[in-house]
């Protein structure tokens, strides 16, 4: 841009030295330097808008895609714990074959297996469980373990109808625990996921529930499974609406295991007893008795008898819309 118009051009005639006179600036000379200046300017304009165009297409599309990215993402996490069930990819042969469907939730089963690492614990009234203890949870007592595994989550009704082709549940949801399910219901369940698998499914006792649930040997000692806030780590008649809900929601335990608070309750192998105040290695409770252990809480327990050490009892051929369960294995 020339900081002289016309007019200072005009003024100044002559150089300072030399004498000679400056053109006039209407001249043709100057017309043709003003149209290349102007010429200039609107080129650079020009030039200038088509690169930050091409900037602003660049960046859109470095954001778009890094958008794009993250929504996918996104969506992955929100896959994880919808009503849906897992996908699970078998052999082609297998497609038109009846029994897909429960090699599917069986195959889904095993990868949801978790090793507990064998160890000694003390189970019942510890501590931390008071002043809520009750009678049936004492005396604390040590228990040592052999490694076993146990379900990463309680049993889904997506497993249970495509292993044993219906679902008794109340709360309808893939991805929910199945309940109404008695003890005995249970063991065909087991029975039928064995010969799927040639594995040797069971319930867990109840010293591996409680155990498994403290977080194994070093677990902290929390009141609950993985804390000791209760809305942490567990539905119950507080936050759960009335209803259960789809596993894996809250957070797990240190070991990595899901809802072992809440949800719902879940059956254990043993029948109820008394506890022994001696040590005891990988405990069975007693040969036999009128009704089966249940632990954990469900959707409809108050926070008081959603502790790991608390202990409720059901008859064999008992069921409830908050009564479930989850595997373990050798």
């Amino acid at each position: 841009m020339n900081p002289q118009g016309p007019q200072g051009q005009n003024r100044m005639r002559r150089q300072s030295q030399g004498g000679m006179q400056r053109p006039a600036a209407n001249s043709g000379s100057g017309k043709n330097n003003t149209g290349m200046i102007v010429g200039i300017t609107v080129g650079a304009v020009i030039l200038l808008a088509l690169i930050g165009f091409g900037a602003y297409y660049i960046i859109s599309h470095i954001q778009s895609d890094a958008l794009e990215l993250r929504d996918e993402r996104y969506s992955d996490n929100i896959e994880e714990v919808e009503d849906e069930p897992v996908e699970v990819v078998i052999d082609e042969d297998d497609e038109n074959d009846a029994e897909a469907p429960a090699q599917r939730a069986a195959w889904e089963i095993q990868q949801q297996m978790v090793r507990v690492p064998g160890g000694s614990r003390t189970l019942g009234a510890t501590y931390e469980q008071e002043p809520w203890a009750k009678d049936s949870e004492r005396p604390a007592h040590t228990v040592t373990l052999s490694s076993y595994k146990i379900g990463k989550y309680e049993v889904t009704q997506y497993q249970w109808e495509a292993i044993m082709g219906s679902n008794p549940s109340t709360h309808r949801g893939a991805n929910r625990p199945v309940e109404n399910v008695s003890w005995n219901d249970i063991q065909q369940f087991i029975s039928r996921l064995n010969s799927l698998t040639g594995g040797s499914y069971r319930l867990p006792t109840e010293a591996e529930w409680e155990y498994a649930a403290r977080g194994g040997e070093d677990g902290p000692a929390t009141r609950f499974a993985g804390s000791d806030e209760i809305d942490e780590v567990g539905w119950y008649d507080g936050n759960s609406g009335g209803s259960t809900h789809p596993v894996g929601r809250l957070r797990p335990n240190r070991l990595g295991l899901y809802d072992m608070t809440g949800n719902v309750w879940e059956w254990c192998q043993d029948y109820r007893g008394r506890y022994n105040a001696g040590d005891s290695f990988n405990p069975k409770g007693p040969s036999s008795g009128n009704s089966r252990v249940g632990h954990g809480g469900g959707y409809d327990a108050s926070s008081s008898i959603s502790r790991v050490s608390f202990r409720s009892q059901g008859a064999q051929s008992y069921s409830s819309s908050s009564l479930g369960f989850r595997l373990a294995s050798d």
